[in-house]
């Protein structure tokens, strides 16, 4: 029984022991104890042990001011960074633009400089044509004249309307003579049945004795006459400058038609 005893109370001096170097008498070893029954697995070191008592230790008051400092420095940089992030992005977005503007030329100036070919006419006589060019001296233009065949008017005709049958021609016939009129005639081809009152060069004098003729009770009418004939035409090339002299030019000139062409279309170099 002696050696019974004796054996279990080497075992109790020995378990003491072990458990004295393990830590289990240091303050903070019952915290990591109940962070083991909560399921948490962890190991400490025997240094970390060590170490507890001094993280436990408040820090001397001569270093708390610079902590102090410290935290607020970082505040201060971390309250300046949101307002200098505007300023950057103006400046991006300033970069951005004027490199866009760089790059992308001005419309204004490119319409100045693109050339422009147009086909202007016909013009009625040589002398209108050339008062005509000589309005487009002060700018940077190229012209040049061509000819080209195209329906003119050549008379105004009044007429008296066809009628549907022989006898209704021949009663407008007796008509007109008993209104004094004598000098008619008429018409064949596509016009036939059409009597012919009168040809005029110009359409305001026809237009007057169509007047007349309605004083006295006879509605007559009043048609051009066509004929082939060669005119002239201005082909000229300039710059965004000559599209402004030739919008002016239109006020001037309102019986000429502008035409926008192609460069390899009619001559236009």
């Amino acid at each position: 029984m002696k050696t019974l005893f004796f054996l279990l109370a080497l075992i109790n001096v020995a378990l003491f022991m072990w458990e004295y170097k393990a830590g289990a008498f240091i303050p903070g070893s019952e915290t990591s104890e109940q962070n083991a029954d909560v399921g948490q697995e962890q190991i400490q070191l025997v240094s970390e042990l060590k170490n507890v008592p001094q993280a436990l230790t408040p820090a001397p008051a001569s270093e708390q001011p610079l902590a102090e400092n410290t935290s607020i420095d970082t505040a201060n940089k971390s309250a300046s960074i949101p307002e200098l992030l505007p300023a950057t992005s103006e400046n991006l977005v300033k970069q951005a633009l004027e490199q866009s503007t760089a790059t992308v030329p001005n419309k204004s100036n490119a319409d100045k400089t693109e050339a422009h070919c147009f086909e202007v006419g016909p013009f009625a006589t040589t002398n209108i044509y050339q008062t005509w060019v000589t309005q487009l001296k002060d700018i940077e233009s190229e012209i040049k004249s061509i000819n080209r065949d195209g329906k003119v008017v050549n008379n105004y005709i009044v007429y008296y309307p066809a009628a549907e049958t022989q006898i209704q021609s021949e009663e407008n016939i007796k008509k007109l003579r008993n209104h004094g009129l004598k000098d008619f005639w008429i018409l064949n081809g596509e016009d036939k049945g059409k009597i012919s009152l009168g040809l005029f060069t110009t359409e305001e004098s026809a237009l007057a004795m169509k007047n007349e003729l309605l004083a006295k009770g006879i509605n007559a009418e009043v048609k051009a006459q066509y004929k082939t004939k060669s005119q002239k035409y201005a082909v000229v090339k300039g710059n965004g400058k000559l599209v402004d002299r030739l919008d002016v030019l239109k006020k001037t000139y309102p019986e000429l038609s502008v035409k926008q062409i192609a460069d390899d279309t009619q001559g236009c170099w």
